[in-house]
């Protein structure tokens, strides 16, 4: 039986990532240049749009500021 707990934390992985997504695409940004913005690689934020990697606080914050965007509006 799996874990309520595991479902919240992948439920707000992909929320997460999903609305990281909406905001770069509404700024017109590719992956490429949202993730060279930020100092990561295209392949870690394609894995954080989808949801399967957890985004760090520090490239969070990354992200935010790169999309001009408060953490709260995501």
């Amino acid at each position: 039986m799996r874990n309520i707990y595991y479902d919240i934390v992948m439920n707000i992985k992909h929320f997460l990532g999903k609305k990281i997504k909406e905001k770069r695409i509404q700024q017109s940004l590719t992956q490429e240049q949202l993730a060279e913005k930020i100092g990561i690689s295209p392949k870690s934020l394609s894995q954080i749009e989808l949801g399967n990697n957890f985004v760090s606080a520090d490239n969070l914050e990354q992200i935010c500021s790169a999309l001009n965007v408060h953490v709260r509006n995501l």
